[in-house]
């Protein structure tokens, strides 16, 4: 039996069916956009927490590094002054056994053992120089890692206001969605 009002029959001519599946289509096609925005968000996420560690390393790596570079700066700047000692030693003796193996009083080989041990010290010297350059340049380096932890921190601050920014584009995504079926209950009515 049928009652005042029912609805006993829907004609639907084919332009309607057109915009009926062309409308369910848009909401397949919003949902997707949403599904894609909300794995971009965890993606994000998953970002701002490596940026997280990577600033927390910076913080605790980079002052211990300077340290380091300064021990290795001070031993460097140690040898050098050893050396600069042994140089003077070994040419004060250099110019002492030199006249003396001249005039026989000693052998040749031990003036030339003194020669040879002061070309060694003062390549040893040249070398320690280079060292103290290095290191030098090494805590130069260390020094400016510590402004890692705010390059670091910049690097954080920018993955969460781009998550802010998908954030609303994953709101409009779901009202999208929401008018998009709506407008589908509509066409169905």
């Amino acid at each position: 039996s049928v009652t005042a009002g029912q609805v006993v029959a829907r004609l639907s001519s084919p332009q309607e069916e057109a915009i009926r599946d062309a409308q369910k289509a848009r909401i397949v096609s919003d949902q997707r956009r949403l599904e894609q925005l909300q794995r971009q968000r965890q993606t994000y996420d998953e970002k701002i927490k490596q940026a997280q560690l990577y600033e927390l390393q910076a913080e605790t790596d980079s002052p211990g590094q300077v340290k380091q570079a300064e021990a290795n700066l001070a031993a460097s700047k140690a040898d050098v002054a050893r050396w600069e000692a042994e140089l003077q030693q070994v040419q004060v003796d250099a110019k002492r056994y030199a006249p003396l193996a001249q005039k026989g009083a000693i052998a040749v080989q031990v003036a030339e053992q003194y020669k040879t041990k002061e070309e060694v010290a003062q390549a040893s010297l040249v070398a320690g120089q280079k060292q103290v350059a290095a290191s030098d340049a090494a805590l130069e380096r260390a020094k400016a890692q510590l402004h890692n932890v705010d390059i670091k921190a910049a690097d954080r601050l920018t993955l969460e206001r781009e998550v802010d920014e998908l954030q609303s584009q994953i709101a409009s995504a779901r009202a999208d969605v929401e008018a998009d079926q709506a407008a589908l209950r509509k066409i169905e009515a």
